[in-house]
């Protein structure tokens, strides 16, 4: 019969692994006999070890009983591993039902979590009656992923204000969420949909890989609103893979606002999309320079159309021509020659040595081979250097062997000349194919780096050439069988070791071929061997390194690293012993041969995890025995760091390691810190509290608040809570009060209304402030009225007033917190705190009276709270639309000065939220009506007119970022095209959207003085800069046709500052040349004057 104590003499000295296999196996044997509750039962009334193991028999033997029992086990991990079995074993729900209501924070956060890693069952639902009644809206939409679909669907609108992790809700739940997103955009103004996107963007993304198709429906709605969210940003790629031409259509819009997210991964999958519609998305593209990533993805026969589809025939812009080389570079051979002689027939190209030079190195080797190797011979360094980048890149270009050796063989001016020469060479030799070198070459590229390498003058940034250099032709010898270029390669890194460069191979293993990391072994074995009778295991250890876990199957290569666990220098053994520690399946066996060989091994980091987490059977040696050696010298006492694994050890284990950390925690004669980092050990290893309690009175302020913060991860937490309490109201409150923190989650909610109250009693700030927060934070039941009787206590300190209304802000179902926050709106030093709850984190049902609270704020008596209250109110709007006429006066009211400007900025935004240009239009007609001139005096001048001014501004900066928002600015210019034109024809301008003649000539007349026309110019000019959107390709030359731009001053400059914008945006196309030559001989000078200003060609 198997008792209790045959079972741990059994797994007495067993390491962790086999232990678990011990375990596994007698549950399964056991189950469903009658030895097994017997065993269970003994095992649960030993130590928390014992109800550990009983707790992970029963899971393993699908005892329910025994799961029950451990969910009033007296050590809270055992609880909460209790609570995580019980749900996956899908057990009868009372017994765990029945615990919800008392459950601890922490545990209540287990429960949720388990529950979120199951299907959808009954469990779920009944959890959510009882959480969503005793905790509140946020602990219950925590629950949302656990639920059925319909069952969501019906929840979300109710409780989206609370949810945390969205994407958890759409990967559950993506239909539903999807739906939900949709119903509430056809809800929502579109103004508030760039908050919308924020929120639930994190679940569309998450939704993603389920349906596609429906979250590009909800993109193409948006983006011309909102701009992509960033939560989608890592998603770019499925959607493009789920229909590429639809999301490049999407994202070359020119009403998308933003730069286009298109990652590599992204770009790849537009593979095979129409040229046309590539086209389009490179000339989205061209203008950030990030053409060339489109190119890049592409297969090279697509790439030459895509290219002049982009580029046309365009000249480069003198200070973009870097960008456009970057594409020409990826263009087919051919190609690449052929626009490199395109820009060099341009003036701005040829008349330029340095753009001359970069453009002929895309030139045929043999048209670009004289002037490159003549532009070499220079006098400057700096410009020799740039000429042979170039004649490297050309020489490499032309992907000829036969060439490419003839090149390099040519280098023997190299020795003698400057370092910013040799590094040109060296760069540009390293960037080269690799599969351009030949064995006929290495004498060649060893000479080079040995020039390089001796010289006086040699750089970090040479010496980095000489390592990329060598790094690839390693690989290219390795792989390919150049066993002369290996060795050449092998020189140079030789070469800079002897130098003071250690050998690098980091990475070799990420570019090869399957399969060729044994031919990079034996090539380089000789020299592996060769090195290691010497002593020396440098390129055999940087070999495993950069293979990485390549290495792990290559016995002859850990057979050098198992060798250099010997080497003399300690550096070298150190490195060796993480390496041969790298492989799981041998790290068991090789880490008990590193203890047998050197005992002091167990200092070093990679030994001490193996033997704290998975060699326990290794640890009594470890703990009672000295672990003097190499590393470690006889006498001086080490305690390794086992942080977070004593769970996987015996008592008796546990009890040696805290034996060995309080003895250096008591000791007199360590320094301070030793014995504090003594301290947080005992904290992490399991050990008593009354350990931690003695060492909380030590003289050493660093020990004791080590011991004080330590007590918070006691597994008995409603022990040690009266002493945090107490602590609290003493100097050790700084780290007392944060340790309660952590201890409350780990205690029944009755138990943490107890704590938090207790804090308040105290007679310091921070601690009732603390327990203010740890109210919020909890959702304690019963909190709200504790909050509005600290609240109300007599003298009450202004900050924990202010806790405790931004406490209240989360218990809105409670009228006790309602009454708090009402009292505070009218608290002057206390009011501010309401205005930093964002809307979405309210509920629905509360959001117009928290938005009237709001208001009250807006309208308090001291400015500088007004001020701070107008700001937020205009979020709130929605919810109290009748705000606006409190707005309007502010602004109206030219006896007030203070608050102007932040009500007329809420005016504007406002305006956006509720839907409607009124607000702007009432306040316009008020100023412009107001007897101004009145007013003025030495401090004012005007004021109407200067605050009119700045809600023109407003408006027109509003339009320019919100496309939604520019027919709001056309009505306010409606409103004044009578007693303010110049005002008005700003407006009108600011709200042009992709226009008809008909709003150019609204324009134009009110333009009807010179002035005027200037200001229209000006106003057309702005809006239509950089917004395509505004002005599509190809209807700025109809546009002009009806216009008729000959016949006035204004309509003559609005014509300029149309074809401008054209030129500037889609090029300039032969129409549009036309109607600027035409307006170069207008009859007004100004028009004229203007054209000419316009250059359609850079010089």
């Amino acid at each position: 019969m198997t008792t209790a104590a045959r079972l741990l003499q059994q797994i007495d000295r067993l390491s962790y692994p086999e232990r678990q296999r011990v375990l596994a196996g007698t549950a399964r044997r056991l189950a469903g006999t009658a030895e097994l509750p017997v065993l269970l039962d003994e095992l649960m009334t030993q130590d928390a070890f014992g109800r550990r193991l009983a707790l992970q028999i029963a899971v393993v033997a699908g005892d329910a009983a025994c799961v029950a029992r451990c969910l009033d086990a007296p050590e809270p991990s055992v609880r909460a591993r209790a609570i995580a079995a019980f749900v996956a074993l899908d057990l009868a729900p009372d017994a765990l039902l029945a615990r919800v209501p008392d459950l601890p924070a922490a545990h209540r956060t287990v429960l949720y979590r388990a529950l979120r890693r199951r299907p959808p069952a009954e469990l779920g639902e009944r959890v959510l009656a009882l959480v969503l009644e005793r905790f509140g809206d946020r602990e219950a939409a925590a629950l949302l992923p656990a639920l059925d679909h319909d069952r969501v669907a019906a929840l979300l609108p109710g409780l989206d204000h609370a949810v945390a992790s969205w994407a958890a809700l759409g990967r559950r739940h993506p239909d539903v969420v999807l739906a939900y997103v949709e119903e509430r955009l056809d809800a929502e103004p579109v103004a508030l949909w760039a908050r919308t996107w924020a929120q639930v963007g994190p679940a569309v993304a998450a939704a993603v890989p389920a349906d596609p198709g429906r979250v590009l429906g909800l993109l193409e709605r948006s983006l011309p609103h909102t701009g992509l969210p960033h939560a989608l940003l890592g998603r770019t790629g499925a959607l493009a893979r789920s229909d590429a031409a639809r999301f490049v259509r999407l994202v070359a819009d020119p009403r998308h606002r933003g730069r286009p997210p298109l990652r590599r991964r992204t770009l790849r999958a537009l593979a095979g999309v129409g040229t046309d519609d590539l086209v389009v998305l490179g000339r989205t593209l061209e203008p950030d320079g990030r053409l060339p990533d489109l190119l890049r993805a592409l297969p090279p026969s697509e790439r030459v159309a895509v290219h002049r589809g982009v580029v046309g025939e365009r000249g480069p812009e003198p200070s973009r021509l870097w960008q456009a080389l970057a594409a020409i570079d990826l263009l087919p051979v051919r190609a690449r020659h052929e626009e490199a002689s395109r820009l060099l027939a341009f003036p701005s190209v040829a008349d330029d040595p340095d753009q001359r030079l970069e453009v002929t190195a895309r030139l045929a080797w043999s048209e670009a081979r004289d002037t490159l190797l003549e532009a070499t011979r220079r006098p400057d360094a700096d410009a020799r250097a740039m000429a042979w980048t170039a004649a490297t890149r050309a020489a490499a270009g032309s992907r000829d062997a036969a060439t490419w050796s003839d090149f390099i063989g040519g280098l023997d001016r190299f020795r003698n000349d400057q370092d910013p020469v040799r590094y040109a060479v060296l760069a540009g030799l390293a960037s080269a194919p690799p599969w351009l070198f030949t064995d006929r070459d290495a004498p060649v590229v060893t000479r080079l780096v040995r020039d390089a390498a001796e010289a006086r003058d040699c750089s970090w940034g040479t010496r980095s050439a000489i390592r990329a250099l060598c790094d690839r032709l390693l690989r290219e010898g390795a792989v390919a069988g150049k066993r002369d270029l290996l060795q050449a390669a092998l020189d140079g890194l030789r070469l800079l070791a002897a130098h003071g460069a250690a050998v690098d191979l980091h990475g070799i293993g990420r570019d090869l071929p399957r399969g060729a990391e044994r031919a990079v072994l034996a090539s380089l074995a000789p020299r592996i061997e060769a090195d290691a009778a010497r002593g020396d295991f440098g390129v055999a250890l940087a070999l495993a390194q950069g293979l990485g876990r390549r290495a792990w199957d290559l016995p002859q290569l850990q057979a050098y690293v198992d060798r250099a666990r010997g080497a003399k220098d300690d550096a070298i053994v150190r490195r060796a012993v993480s390496l041969w520690l790298d492989p799981p399946p041998t790290r068991d066996e090789r880490v008990a041969a590193v203890l047998r060989g050197d005992r002091s091994t167990i200092t070093f980091h990679e030994v001490a995890r193996v033997v704290g987490w998975r060699r326990t059977d290794l640890l009594d040696d470890v703990l009672r025995r000295s672990m003097h050696g190499r590393f470690l010298e006889r006498g001086v006492r080490f305690v390794p760091a086992f942080d977070g694994c004593s769970d996987r050890w015996l008592p008796r284990q546990v009890a040696a390691q805290t034996k060995l950390l309080t003895s250096i925690a008591t000791s007199g004669r360590l320094p301070a810190w030793e014995r504090a980092s003594a301290v947080r050990s005992l904290a992490g290893s399991g050990a008593d509290a009354t350990v931690l309690l003695s060492l909380a009175d030590d003289a050493e302020v660093a020990v004791a608040e080590a011991a004080v913060a330590g007590l918070s991860r006691s597994d008995d937490p409603a022990a040690v809570l009266p002493h945090l309490l107490a602590l609290a109201a003493t100097d050790r409150a700084r780290v007392a009060v944060p340790a309660i923190t952590r201890a409350i989650r780990l205690v029944a909610p009755d138990a943490a209304l107890a704590a938090a109250r207790s804090l308040l009693e105290g007679s310091k700030v921070t601690s009732r402030k603390e327990a203010v927060r740890l109210l919020a934070e909890h959702r304690v039941p019963g909190a709200a009225p504790l909050l509005l009787e600290v609240w109300s206590a007599p003298d009450q300190h202004r900050d924990v007033r202010r806790a405790v209304a931004a406490a209240a802000r989360l218990h809105l179902d409670d009228p006790a917190a309602w009454e708090v926050l009402e009292r505070a709106a009218v608290t002057p030093e206390v009011a501010t705190a309401l205005l930093h709850l964002p809307v979405g984190t309210v509920a629905g049902r509360h959001r117009e009276p928290y938005a009237a609270l709001v208001h009250l704020v807006a309208g308090a008596d001291d400015p500088d709270t007004a001020r701070l209250g107008l700001r937020a109110l205009a979020a709130w709007l929605p919810w109290r639309p009748d705000a606006v006429n409190d707005l309007v006066a502010t602004v109206a009211d030219l006896t007030r000065t203070a608050l102007w400007r932040a009500a007329s900025t809420a005016l504007v935004e406002g305006s956006a939220l509720i839907g409607s240009a009124d607000p702007l239009v009432r306040t316009a007609r008020s100023l412009v009506t107001v007897d101004d001139g009145s007013l003025d005096g030495p401090s004012r001048d005007r004021p109407a007119r200067q605050r009119l001014s700045e809600l023109v501004g407003a408006t027109c900066a509003a339009a320019a970022r919100h496309p939604d928002r520019r027919r709001r600015a056309g009505a306010l210019g409606q409103a004044l095209e009578q007693a303010r034109p110049d005002a008005a024809l700003v407006l009108h301008a600011a709200a042009l959207d992709q226009p008809g003649v008909a709003d150019l000539e609204r324009i134009c007349v009110l333009a009807d003085r010179p002035l005027l026309a200037h200001a229209a110019q000006r106003a057309v000019a702005d809006s239509l800069a950089g917004a395509p959107d505004r002005l599509p390709p190809g209807t700025a030359a109809p546009l002009l046709d009806d216009l008729r731009p000959h016949d006035g001053l204004a309509r003559g400059l609005v014509a300029v500052a149309i074809a401008a914008a054209a030129g500037a945006t889609e090029g300039w196309s032969e129409a549009v040349r036309a109607h600027v030559q035409a307006l170069r001989a207008h009859p007004d000078p100004d028009v004229r004057l203007a054209a000419l200003d316009v250059a359609m060609a850079p010089e």
